[in-house]
């Protein structure tokens, strides 16, 4: 039995059948017709019940006559070749309906675990369900679909969803899972945000975690929406709560432990505590001592005089940090005391690094700006190691215990302060989530990428705090290996056959552990044009991205004109920009070199003779760098490997259309017909036209897809009768697509054109020939006199071997007489 069809439709209509995903449909109608079967799935409708529903305005005749084209091509779509007749889809004269066992919804699964999470028989188990259900949800029903009996079912899942949301955050708030929850009841107001209920709900989880300012905020935005949608204000329950909030916020005092769960209402932003403002005096002198809960969110501050960088070796990519030198007694009191003002509790000093931990990322930034204003305040003689003071700030769940802080908060940012260099101040991705929230004007947070922490698996994103007016604003990369995220161009149709090639082209491309210096380091995809070398080494390359850890790289030359241009083509790869103190090729380098990683050169035939002399100088210059190309032609350079792609394999005598499903030039074929007439498939009828079309087209790529973009308006069979003129009939007039791959024509014109002018002539000559020739053969033509002017005979075999290199003949030996023999394509 078939594997059961999963329909989507919440968030949208999807249909999927293992890697079988279909979202276009025949009309709208015929997609809104296959999302009432499957949403009322347990029952068939009559006829009559759905052409009222779904053509209500056409005449009853003409109703049931487009309800029939609908099934038609819904049945085409569900019951291909193969797959037995009413098994997906069950139609009579009177009535229609989806079997059962043959599909399943996301709606039936959401409302099965929220069934299943009200029978468990522990809290666990009930959230587990609810988490599975909440996190599987996706809002609206059928987007983009307008059907009158959609309204009360998109109002009934809204309801089951947010009443399953907040059960889950209920849940999760008693068992102190409270930023879950958090998370949870976010994605409950975004996907219902005119709920009023929802939102009181947020804002008390907010408060509860200890940010009323944040819950204010919340009821502030919360103020704006309503009067723009519904011109009116919150309701009287939604008021009284913030009330409380509010009253709550003035009581606590600042001994109170609560009032350290809302420093942005307590102190008004960061800069309440800065020397020489007007709140400094006697409240800043007097603030107590902040009191660690058990465990929380806690923010550490760390601070670190300037180690003495060491240097890398070249290419080896960020230098390692030295142990930072010990802080002189005066440099130590007054860090202690700036912690002291600023409510922060000292932590016991590591390899020369000062932590302090504070009750809000707010806190720890207002120290730090008091901190950047020391060197200036400070009286001579000052201490020699504040003007290079290292700081670095990291916030996540902490606890204090007889031993001290326990938990991996303290150690991620003691990671953080090694990346910084002298005098820069760096945060975390977890700490700067905090500080936006009240950030004052004159700070802002430059984000520097993902660096990897030592013997950490999951990288940590930094920023850099800039401070107007402080210098130096600008610093060098920070001292951790970067996170390289490639490009790869993103993929709008899906890829078929392929896969003995793809596995070896991998296995030859992929990076072997332990090894510094890679045995196999340039390979070359060689083909005729069309045949598909680029889509392989995007395919290829995309399954090596998490084996380079992201380090891969895609690089199209197919619009560089000229040689001098090959630099900025690179630059823009690798997503780099122009360096007034690099050259660009130096730049690239030490881009690749920092790790092992794979770049793909994309057709580099026109420009070989400069694009082999980049190759060269890539590869000196970054060992652990992989080249991939992919050309007419190949580089000729010492170490390359050649990998010859062919086109793909077509059918072999007559099959039934199950069959010929099976071979990857009809599925492409297949596929993007499908994109132009979406109920297209194969059939009986059409089985045996596709698969001559196919192997006449002698399983090209490129040929194939652009004779699939003509079944809007051909059959099969009509195709195949164009194909005596076929350079004018595989044209493609789609946007985006490079000029020399929306006609066969022009395919065949760009290999022509990079001919020398005697190999013109003799590939002129060889046309003459039908099934392929001989050496002798090819002697021949070359001594018989034409137009075009004499050609050497002694030349042929020199002239065939370019011709092979340049994918334009192809080579085969001769079975019964062990000769060498030649063809061209003959598309």
């Amino acid at each position: 039995m078939q594997e059961p069809w999963r329909i989507r439709l919440l968030g949208g209509l999807q249909v999927c059948q293992g890697d079988r995903i279909l979202t276009r449909f025949r009309t709208q109608r015929t997609g809104a017709l296959l999302a009432y079967l499957a949403f009322y799935g347990d029952r068939s409708h009559p006829r009559e019940v759905l052409v009222s529903l779904l053509w209500p305005e056409s005449e009853p005749e003409l109703g049931r006559h487009s309800l029939s084209q609908a099934l038609s091509s819904l049945r085409h779509q569900l019951e291909p070749p193969g797959v037995p007749a009413g098994s997906v889809l069950r139609a009579d004269r009177f009535s229609v309906g989806l079997d059962p066992r043959s599909f399943t919804t996301d709606v039936a699964e959401f409302r099965c675990l929220v069934r299943q999470a009200v029978q468990a028989a522990s809290s666990v188990e009930q959230v587990g369900l609810l988490a599975q259900a909440v996190g599987m949800c996706q809002p609206p029903l059928l987007p983009g679909y307008y059907e009158e009996w959609l309204d009360a079912e998109r109002a009934r899942i809204a309801t089951e969803y947010l009443a399953a949301a907040s059960k889950l955050a209920t849940l999760l708030e008693e068992r102190g899972e409270l930023t879950r929850a958090v998370v949870v009841i976010r994605r409950a107001v975004a996907a219902e945000p005119l709920r009023e209920e929802t939102h009181r709900h947020l804002i008390r989880l907010l408060a509860a975690t200890g940010d009323p300012a944040a819950a204010l905020r919340h009821y502030r935005d919360l103020e704006r929406l309503l009067a723009r949608e519904l011109g009116v204000r919150p309701d009287e329950q939604t008021r009284a709560l913030v009330a409380a909030l509010k009253r709550d916020a003035r009581a606590a005092g600042p001994g109170d432990p609560q009032a350290r769960r809302a420093p942005a209402e307590r102190q008004g932003s960061p800069r309440a505590a800065l020397p020489g403002h007007p709140e400094e005096g006697a409240a800043a002198a007097s603030a107590s001592a902040w009191l660690p809960a058990a465990r929380g969110t806690v923010t550490f501050l760390v601070a670190g005089l300037a180690p003495a960088p060491a240097q890398a070796p070249e290419g080896e990519g960020p230098p390692a940090a030295a142990a930072p030198p010990a802080a002189e007694p005066e440099e130590r009191a007054l860090l202690a005391e700036a912690f002291r003002r600023h409510r922060g509790q000292a932590v016991a000093e590591q390899a020369g690094a000062i932590p302090a931990a504070f009750a809000s990322a707010a806190d720890a930034l207002a120290c730090v700006l008091d901190l950047c204003r020391l060197p200036a305040a400070t009286a001579p003689p000052r201490p020699r190691g504040l003007a290079a003071l290292r700081l670095a700030i990291h916030a996540g769940e902490a606890g204090l215990g007889p031993e001290g802080w326990q938990g991996r908060t303290l150690g991620r940012a003691l990671q953080v302060l090694h990346a910084a260099h002298p005098g820069q101040i760096l945060c975390s991705e977890a700490a700067a989530g905090l500080l936006r929230r009240d950030l004052p004007p004159d700070i802002h947070l430059d984000d520097l990428g993902l660096y990897h922490m030592p013997g950490e698996e999951t990288p940590e994103r930094l920023f850099s705090v800039q401070v107007a007016g402080r210098t130096p604003c600008r610093f060098p990369p920070p001292n951790a290996a970067p996170v390289l995220s490639g490009q790869l161009p993103i993929r709008f149709t899906r890829f078929f056959g392929r896969d003995e090639e793809l596995a070896d082209l991998c296995g030859l491309l992929a990076p072997v552990e332990g090894e510094t210096q890679r045995r196999l380091r340039l390979v070359t995809i060689t083909g005729p044009g069309g045949c598909g070398k680029t889509r392989l080494a995007i395919e290829a390359a995309g399954r090596l991205i998490e084996a380079h850890r992201g380090a891969v790289w895609f690089v199209s030359l197919e619009d560089v004109a000229a040689p001098a241009q090959i630099p900025d083509a690179l630059l823009e790869g690798l997503s780099l920009t122009h360096s007034p103190l690099v050259e660009p090729l130096e730049h690239a380098g030490r881009l690749l070199a920092r790790q092992p990683s794979l770049l793909v050169l994309d057709n580099v035939e026109h420009l070989v003779e400069e694009v082999a002399a980049l190759v060269q100088f890539l590869l000196t210059r970054a060992p652990a760098l992989t080249i991939l190309a992919t050309s007419r032609r190949p580089l000729n350079l010492e170490g390359e490997r050649r990998f010859p792609l062919s086109p793909l394999p077509t059918p072999q005598g007559p099959l039934r259309p199950e069959q010929l499903s099976r071979c990857a030039s009809v599925q492409l074929f297949t596929d993007r017909a499908q994109a132009v007439l979406p109920d297209f498939h194969l059939t009986d009828g059409n089985a045996a036209a596709v698969a001559e079309l196919c192997d006449r087209l002698e399983g090209i790529p490129l040929a194939i897809e652009l004779a699939a973009a003509r079944a809007q308006v051909f059959t099969p069979a009509h195709m195949l009768a164009q194909l005596e003129r076929r350079f004018d009939f595989l044209v493609s007039g789609r946007r985006g697509t490079a000029e020399r791959q929306r006609t066969l024509r022009a395919a065949m014109d760009w290999s022509y054109r990079l001919l020398a002018p005697e190999l013109q002539r003799f590939f002129t000559r060889l046309s003459i020939f039908r099934g392929g020739w001989s050496v002798e053969a090819a002697e021949a033509i070359c001594i018989a006199p034409g137009d075009d002017g004499a050609l050497s005979p002694g030349m042929a075999l020199d002239y065939l071997a370019q011709l092979a290199e340049c994918s334009l003949v192809v080579v085969h030996t001769n079975t019964r007489c062990g000769g060498l023999r030649f063809r061209m394509l003959e598309t």
